[in-house]
Order: C-alpha cells, then structure tokens, then sequence
C-alpha cells in the first residue's frame, strides 16, 4: 500500500500509539532553546552553506516571544529569518509562512 503525505501525520500517530512512545515525556530532553537555532543552523549552513547568527539578542519584533537570525553568504548580511512559534491568546492557531519584506527584488 502506497503512503501519501497527507498520510504520514495519521500513521505517525498510530505508530506511537503502538510502541508506546509518549511525546510529552520526551519533551524535557529536547527543548526549543536549543533545538529550534540547532536546527535553523543545520538548514542555513549544512544544507545551503550560508552563515547563521542568532538569536539576536536586541532584535525589535512584535512580541517578546519571537525570534530573529541573521543570514550571511561571503560575509555579507542577504536576511533574517523571524520565528514566532509559541501559542499565546489572540494569536491564529495555525502554521503561517509571511514573508515580511520582498525576498527577491521585483518579488
């Protein structure tokens, strides 16, 4: 039987169901503060060979809980990556992708 994306979600759940694997109790041995720039890294510089740096520690977002990286290819700034990825009141409930600036020049 073929799987389809739109798959993976369902038999994802049901093969944790049945090996037991309980997502809250692994949680505390992976925290976002070291997962999320582990992984923006991993993207930006393994994957596409640019330098990552943050979070930025002074950068003015919209809320407290965002973060900002700064990308770089030869030395030189080509942009950020703002993260806004806890829950809170008033805040949509859904995965969104907004670029919040043109990414390419035209674009």
């Amino acid at each position: 039987k073929k799987v389809h994306p739109w798959d993976m979600a369902y038999y994802g759940r049901q093969i944790r169901k049945e090996k037991g694997i309980d997502e809250e109790a692994l949680k505390p041995h992976f925290p976002s503060s070291e997962v999320v720039p582990a992984a923006i890294r991993a993207l930006g510089e393994d994957l596409f060979g640019f330098v990552v740096k943050g979070p930025l520690e002074d950068a003015a977002l919209w809320h407290e809980d965002c973060e900002l990286y700064a990308v770089e290819a030869d030395g030189k700034p080509v942009g950020y990556v703002a993260l806004d990825l806890r829950s809170r009141d008033g805040k949509f409930g859904h995965q969104m992708v907004v670029p919040l600036r043109a990414a390419l020049p035209g674009g």
